[in-house]
């Protein structure tokens, strides 16, 4: 029961990770965009 727990726990972590770096990949890229048309 806890060792499922801590696995659940660590995968929505790592999906937590992929989404922020997702974020922030797509911040960078819009201020690019709007850097650009500036």
């Amino acid at each position: 029961m806890i060792a499922d727990i801590s696995t659940a726990s660590f995968k929505n972590h790592r999906v937590k990770r992929s989404l922020f770096i997702d974020v922030s990949r797509f911040r960078l890229r819009v201020t690019r965009l709007t850097a650009n048309v500036h």
